[in-house]
């Protein structure tokens, strides 16, 4: 496969950590097997996400293979403020998954209408 390739090559001239965005990286077909070869190498991964992607089964995912830090884009404070920005009414469920994850918020960077948040593993 050639993004594992690519990511065994840079392994090799010395990567310890990678970070994973996009985009939104949880779309690509096959996050989850770049996600665990990064892993097996020992590389230390970093994942940017918007988090409207983060069900169930993928928290369940993150919580056997955990990212060495997730950031999380919230683009509102509401579901109306996210509408407006993305044209998506999925702040509730965003907000729900990182609760799920049973994720601390560490850092909250204000930028305009959206946010980024920074969240650790309790």
């Amino acid at each position: 496969d050639q993004w594992k390739d690519l990511i065994h090559q840079a392994w090799e001239a010395g990567m310890i950590k990678t970070f994973l965005t996009g985009g939104e990286c949880l779309t690509y077909p096959g996050f989850e097997e770049i996600y665990l070869y990064l892993h097996s190498l020992g590389c230390e991964v970093y994942l940017l996400t918007n988090g409207s992607l983060l069900n169930d089964a993928r928290i369940d995912f993150l919580k056997k293979h955990r990212p060495g830090h997730i950031q999380i884009t919230l683009y509102g404070q509401n579901d109306d403020v996210y509408e407006r920005v993305t044209g998506q009414r999925v702040f509730n469920q965003v907000k729900e998954a990182i609760e799920a994850a049973g994720m601390e918020v560490v850092q909250i960077n204000h930028q305009g209408e959206w946010v980024n948040i920074t969240a650790r593993k309790n």
